[in-house]
């Protein structure tokens, strides 16, 4: 990279692209900054393209500045030839600044066909890019969907802190116009100081490194997504060991060349965006980097759609037992879909069950392998589906009333199943079947938190539970007993972390069940029955975007958490005791 000295006390010196920011000097009359990662005229930028293209010219070491890249690349090839060649192949074009560019003319930039931009928001723990602000919000000003990136700084080893700087300052916005944040990963440039391609880190310290970073930033309240991250093979080969740990993130792949990047870092089978070439432009006076993204304007638009922060309603439900998991879950038409795990065997093919949902299902083993499914209909009645082993599903069956949330049902005392549901009314209403046929609904009383869904639990065989969000944002419960019937309502001491969203339980052993809610961090909260009133929800880490449906094994203590991401993937969280770690959330299905 290239260093430009403006003249005069300037604390914030400015650079291009995808880039890094440095202190030229201390702020006139101020304290000088603490020791940290030397940041030269704006920093480092994303200009790992130059490894991995097709024309390939050397390595990051060309400076992360784009002109120096530019340049030697221009001596090999024509910098128009791959722009013909990704604008013919991906229709959905985007850019990526940093202070380099400066004031931006985002108007002409639109006119060019420009449908999104990148804008280096951070690098390190000190330094902004001064035109952010102008910058990002300029591109959102004229349409395009925009996001915010950082540039890593690994030779710091507290990643975490990194990553805070950058959420503080990258205006992360619910507006359907934000894309998902992005970490550059490359080499260092010149006059950083730092000489190694890997910022003197091993493979496994960096792995370390980058996940501590997303981790930070896909469980921020801000935030609540997972990453874009830019690198290239090249580099992820040397300093991750070619890692295969962030399928979960996206990828943006450097490869300056006319043709798609036919190979990609092990983490991934295919890339979102693709940086093709660095070119001067009519709406910047410097050189900007170009990109493509990997799918249609449609498309686009839905990455940036996080939603409005609505209550987050259960969309799935499980039952497990026998080593064998069931999972339930409404599909985007409002119709029942089914899928089970059996070990070895992994998931069977997802069965089409049919019917017409509101909110998500609710089902419940008993007998001998018999399941029976509950949901609320577009009617707003609650339906039932059962299958049977060697009769397979029956129909569906009305079973009346008329419900504002997702129902609860459980298997407990012998077969016996019993759904809790709350009314348009917002009370408790209870259906019981003891194997002699549906008994008529039976009014609970209670207030629930308007749309949030009650839940059913057994601990015991001998014990039934409700329990419910109360409209002050406690938990409440009350047990059945079949010698003495129903207790009052108890307030359990417990506010549940959030107002929205279902609750869901779940018994992993004998006398004690799991309270499952979601949180406002975007986390699932788990809480034991039975502990303190002064106890409160632990985390469940990683952010989901609903509620989660919960099952648990007895016979083995194996508890599974199921919920959707914030890319409405179905995620799974597992923890093999009733005091184990929880493996964290993966896509069971990718």
């Amino acid at each position: 990279m290239r260093v430009r000295l403006l003249p005069f006390l300037i604390a914030l010196a400015t650079f291009v692209g995808l880039g890094f920011v440095v202190l030229a000097t201390a702020p006139a009359g101020g304290a000088a900054p603490a020791p940290g990662p030397v940041i030269v005229d704006g920093g480092g930028t994303p200009q790992a393209g130059a490894v991995d293209g097709g024309q390939s010219t050397g390595d990051e070491s060309a400076g992360g500045n784009p002109q120096a890249q530019a340049q030697a690349r221009a001596r090999t090839f024509s910098a128009g030839a791959q722009t013909m060649g990704a604008d013919a192949q991906y229709a959905v074009k985007g850019i990526d600044v940093a202070s380099y560019q400066g004031n931006m003319n985002w108007a002409a930039a639109a006119q060019q066909g420009i449908k999104f931009a990148y804008v280096k928001a951070t690098e390190g723990t000190t330094y902004v890019n001064p035109y952010f602000n102008s910058q990002y919000n300029g591109a959102k000003a004229v349409g395009m969907y925009a996001g915010a990136y950082v540039f890593a700084r690994p030779d710091s080893p507290n990643a975490a802190a990194q990553a805070a700087y950058f959420v503080q300052h990258a205006q992360f916005a619910r507006d359907n116009r934000t894309l998902p944040p992005m970490l550059d990963l490359e080499g260092p440039y010149s006059g950083t100081g730092v000489s190694d391609r890997c910022w003197g880190l091993t493979a496994a310290q960096m792995v370390n490194w980058i996940r501590t970073f997303t981790n930070y930033v896909s469980a921020n309240t801000r935030t609540g997504r997972q990453m874009l991250l830019y690198t290239n093979q090249s580099w992820w080969n040397q300093c991750t060991g070619n890692s295969k740990a962030f399928s979960d993130q996206y990828l943006d792949i450097a490869y300056w060349s006319s043709n798609a990047p036919s190979s990609l870092p092990s983490s991934w089978s295919k890339w979102t965006v693709w940086q093709y070439d660095v070119t001067p432009v009519n709406y910047s006076t410097a050189q900007v980097d170009q990109n493509v993204f990997n799918g249609s304007l449609a498309q686009l638009a839905k990455w940036a759609s996080w939603g409005p922060d609505v209550t987050p309603a259960t969309t799935q439900s499980v039952v497990e037992s026998g080593g064998v998991i069931d999972l339930f879950d409404r599909a985007s038409d409002g119709h029942l879909e089914h899928t089970r795990w059996s070990g070895s065997s992994g998931w069977s093919a997802t069965e089409n069950l049919g019917g017409s949902l509101v909110g998500g299902p609710s089902a419940a083993s008993f007998g001998t392998g018999r399941i029976a499914v509950f949901v609320r209909g577009t009617d707003n009645q609650l339906w039932q589906k059962t299958y049977t082993p060697n009769a397979g599903w029956s129909g569906w069956y009305p079973l009346g009333g008329q419900l504002s949330a997702r129902p609860s049902a459980v298997s407990w005392g012998g077969g016996r199943l019993d759904v809790v549901v709350a009314g348009t009314d917002d009370k408790v209403y209870q259906l019981t079947n003891a194997g002699d046929g549906w008994r008529g609904w039976t009014h609970l009383d209670g207030l629930v938190s308007p749309g949030a869904g009650p839940a059913a639990a057994s601990a015991t065989s001998g014990q039934l539970s409700a329990l419910i969000l109360g409209q002050n944002g406690y938990l409440y419960a009350r047990d059945y007993y079949p010698d003495s019937g129903w207790t009052g309502w108890q307030n359990q001491g417990w506010p549940v972390p959030s107002n929205r969203g279902d609750i869901e339980a779940a018994a992993a052993v004998a006398a004690q069940y799991t309270v499952y809610a979601y949180g406002p961090d975007y986390q699932a909260r788990a809480r034991d029955y039975g502990k303190g009133a002064n106890a409160g929800f632990d985390s469940v880490p990683g952010v989901i975007s609903t509620s989660a449906a919960a099952a648990a094994d007895r016979a083995t203590g194996r508890t599974d958490l199921f919920a959707l991401d914030v890319y409405n993937q179905v995620v799974q969280n597992t923890r093999m005791s009733p005091t184990g770690a929880w493996s964290g959330w993966f896509r069971p299905f990718a």
